[in-house]
């Protein structure tokens, strides 16, 4: 009877065994309905345009002088956010005609999702999968080779260096070129 009570939390046989012989109700958390909530009032922030700031980021390489992030304290992002879900929530706000009416909007949408990713991009690999993030090192699906900032040039090595490990290949033609056929050994013309 309690399983199929209208919008009733247990459906857990183990919880009503525990309700029916303690006649106690232990607190019951669902994480994907609170998740869903929390995308919710991020969304809702969102359509209110909250303040967009500039705060230092990640020092460029060449000079060392530190970039410009963007942010939204209103509305703070968390490493155990689960990355895909609060994206594609966060597109509904993007392309909502609230956002195409008013340019803030979008662009508090637009740094939010940056945020996101950016914390993802930093996070630890394990509390990504645990999460169900991608790794940091994996990136996201569909993601082009070389965009985790190991560029061309970096996969352009790889193969150079598969080339030098792979029996049959010319290194002197360039890399991962088959050598020349050779007439057999011993054979006369």
């Amino acid at each position: 009877m309690l399983r199929d009570w209208p919008g009733q939390p247990l459906k857990d046989p183990q919880r009503i065994i525990d309700l029916v012989t303690t006649g106690q109700l232990k607190p019951l958390i669902n994480p994907m309905r609170v998740t869903e909530l929390h995308v919710r009032w991020e969304n809702d922030e969102l359509l209110k345009a909250p303040q967009v700031q500039q705060v230092p980021g990640e020092p460029d390489p060449m000079t060392g002088i530190p970039a410009m992030d963007e942010t939204l304290p209103a509305i703070p992002v968390n490493a155990c956010d689960n990355i895909q879900t609060h994206l594609i929530a966060h597109f509904e706000v993007l392309y909502s005609p609230a956002a195409r009416k008013n340019p803030a909007i979008a662009k508090a949408a637009m740094v939010h999702i940056q945020e996101h990713l950016r914390v993802a991009r930093m996070s630890d690999p394990m509390l990504a999968g645990i999460v169900g993030n991608p790794s940091p090192q994996e990136g996201m699906p569909g993601q082009d080779p070389g965009a985790d900032g190991s560029g061309p040039n970096e996969n352009a090595n790889k193969g150079a260096q598969n080339a030098e490990k792979e029996p049959g290949l010319d290194d002197s033609k360039g890399a991962g070129m088959p050598k020349p056929a050779q007439p057999p050994s011993g054979a006369g013309l």
